[in-house]
């Protein structure tokens, strides 16, 4: 009997050993079939290509902090400060649009640019609002602190005349506890704004340690600007329709938002295609308040009829 059982249970191990399912060998993953649509940054972020810049920096877009552009230093590759990029529609800023409005500039103007008068018009309407960017962190600032404005100066972005503004805040000791510094530019549709901030996060001891380390970092970012085009460059295209193949999302201001979500089927009337050919200048939707709207010439998704 105790011989019969012993078998009974070898039988069961052998069948269950037997069920049980083989494991496959690790293998690699197949490559991505090429109808899969490439990714496309961001018009703007595509704007901020990697440069070399004078003094040992170089400029290129953080690898992990979209939309941020880094500034390195190319001794030990270390990042030593960050450029955030935004732009905003001019109808969807109504402190700037009124300040224009009130000099008598309008919503969709052809800018000047060339015009000295032009030039020293929208420096001073940057300026107001500068102060009154200031105005707002100084009444919203904690009790024990102080706000302390940063030189303005003049700016170069492409062809449009802009201003550098900023500020520090300073704790009861005199650490500067905050430290940044604006570049602003407009358009006859569009607010550029570029906010730099230190690469480190710690305390600066007081506001003479605060200026000497800043310096060099606004140097930097000032070399940068100086090779940034802005407004886009838009070329004239043969193209006068492009199809949505896939599922796709207008954007607008040069990608900083998007307008809506195209499903396949849909057309929109190109108005010029960007230098680089990466990007389709196209008419914004009826329902949208946008004044500059693109999609990515990416022909998995969109293409020309």
């Amino acid at each position: 009997m105790k011989r019969i059982l012993l078998l009974m249970i070898s039988l069961v191990l052998v069948a269950c050993s037997r069920a049980e399912p083989e494991i496959p060998l690790p293998h690699e993953m197949p490559p991505l079939p090429t109808a899969v649509p490439r990714q496309v940054l961001p018009l703007s972020f595509a704007l901020l290509s990697p440069t070399e810049l004078d003094g040992d920096w170089r400029a290129a877009p953080c690898p992990d902090r979209r939309p941020f552009f880094c500034l390195y230093d190319q001794e030990d590759e270390s990042v030593v400060a960050s450029l955030l990029l935004t732009v905003t529609s001019l109808s969807n800023s109504p402190t700037l649009r009124d300040l224009m409005t009130a000099e008598g500039l309008e919503l969709g103007h052809t800018p000047r640019y060339e015009d000295a008068a032009y030039r020293q018009l929208s420096r001073a309407i940057l300026a107001e609002l500068a102060q009154r960017d200031l105005d707002n962190v100084t009444a919203e600032m904690v009790a024990g602190r102080e706000v302390l404005s940063l030189e303005r100066q003049p700016v170069e972005i492409g062809p449009l005349p802009g201003l550098s503004f900023g500020h520090m805040v300073l704790e009861g000791n005199g650490a500067i506890v905050e430290y940044v510094r604006f570049y602003a530019v407009f358009d006859g549709d569009v607010l550029y704004w570029l906010t730099l901030f230190p690469g480190e996060t710690a305390v600066f001891p007081d506001e003479s340690t605060a200026l000497a380390k800043m310096v060099l970092l606004e140097e930097a970012a000032a070399a940068l600007l100086a090779q940034l085009q802005l407004p886009v460059t838009v070329a004239d295209s043969e193209v006068e329709r492009v199809r949505a193949e896939l599922r796709v999302t207008v954007t607008a201001v040069h990608g900083e938002g998007f307008v809506q979500n195209l499903h396949g089927g849909e057309l929109l009337t190109v108005l010029g295609i960007s230098e680089d050919g990466n990007w389709w200048r196209v008419a914004c939707p009826e329902e949208s308040r946008a004044t500059s709207c693109w999609l990515p010439n990416d022909t998995g998704r969109v293409r020309p009829r």
